[in-house]
């Protein structure tokens, strides 16, 4: 079964957004590897008041942890532009498959 992986960052919603947008190629180099070679489900950012997130959907705990460390540069490169300058915090949870699941 998946797991759902939370990676926690201090940091600007609004900065990270802009540094995607103005990084983009760099981004869509992390997320292709992430599903074309780590078979990375879903992602996204998220935002919240001095802190953003990615929420992703991964097969395994051990493939996210393959992936990050085999993408630690390029992750570390685009944190950095963003202003980012404490570890992420990472959380993995289990998906449960409850009746009312969408």
């Amino acid at each position: 079964m998946s797991v759902i992986v939370l990676v926690r960052f201090e940091g600007d919603p609004t900065v990270l957004l802009r540094t995607a947008l103005e990084n983009e190629e760099l981004v869509m180099k992390i997320v292709t590897n992430a599903k074309t070679q780590y078979g990375a489900i879903h992602h996204q950012f998220i935002g919240g008041i001095g802190e953003v997130a990615a929420l992703d959907e991964w097969p395994s705990q051990t493939a996210f942890e393959t992936f990050f460390e085999a993408n630690g540069v390029d992750i570390k490169t685009l944190t950095d532009l963003a202003g980012v300058t404490a570890q992420p915090t990472i959380e993995v949870w289990d998906r449960l498959d409850t009746p009312d699941r969408f």
